[in-house]
């Protein structure tokens, strides 16, 4: 069964793990979810490929840019995950499936521009 890696993330005041529709999604494609935690950042569990969730706004100071008025708080672990455990997937050449805000991260890795607050965005149209 092909294993598909998801980095985690405080679901609660007393959890770590990932939203249950990304379970349920890794596992239509009939593989196993592997839940990455920040510990394994020296040695990250042996993946098919990785899902860069969506998630909170990427800190801006990540890459380069400075906090907008409206810039909300970033999530810990996944910024942690961006900056010490994906690129090394990425220098093994694992594959790599990002929504949403993980595609902004990949974005911003190699460059790009980073628009915050998007008013055409659903979690930012209560923001304006």
């Amino acid at each position: 069964m092909k294993r598909i890696g998801i980095p985690g993330w405080m679901v609660g005041e007393n959890s770590f793990g990932v939203n249950i529709s990304y379970l349920e999604f890794i596992r239509k494609f009939g593989a196993a979810p592997v839940i990455i935690s920040p510990v394994d950042d020296e040695n990250p569990p042996e993946v098919d490929m990785v899902l860069a969730p969506g998630g909170a706004d990427l800190a801006p100071t990540s890459y380069g840019a400075r906090p907008e008025y409206r810039t909300q708080k970033p999530n810990p672990q996944l910024e942690y995950f961006d900056v010490n455990i994906l690129p090394q997937y990425i220098a093994n050449k694992t594959p790599i499936f990002a929504i949403c805000r993980g595609m902004q991260r990949i974005w911003a890795m190699y460059g790009g521009y980073i628009e915050q607050h998007n008013g055409w965005h659903e979690q930012s149209k209560s923001q304006y």
